[in-house]
């Protein structure tokens, strides 16, 4: 989070305030679902329900992973027909 804190210093007090006020209703969200599919659905439902944000966290990372650059941002490499001094 530091380097939001460097975009805008003067804005700090503020934009720790907007985290703490998003991590606070989260926990309330949660803690609304987890109880309302405890009581619906059970033990295993509410664990899959805490798994869920989780596991499609990691499906958002995994579309954004490349298995290799791509061709165009590839290395050129020059052959110049002789060996590097170095």
């Amino acid at each position: 989070m530091s380097a939001i804190y460097r975009l805008r210093p003067e804005a700090g007090s503020r934009l720790t305030t907007a985290y703490m006020v998003a991590f606070f209703a989260g926990g309330v969200v949660g803690s609304l679902l987890s109880t309302t599919v405890d009581g619906a659905a059970g033990w295993v439902a509410t664990c899959l329900l805490g798994a869920a944000p989780a596991l499609t966290a990691l499906a958002a990372w995994a579309t954004t992973q490349r298995r290799g650059p791509r061709r165009d941002q590839r290395p050129h490499h020059r052959d110049d027909g002789g060996s590097r001094a170095g």
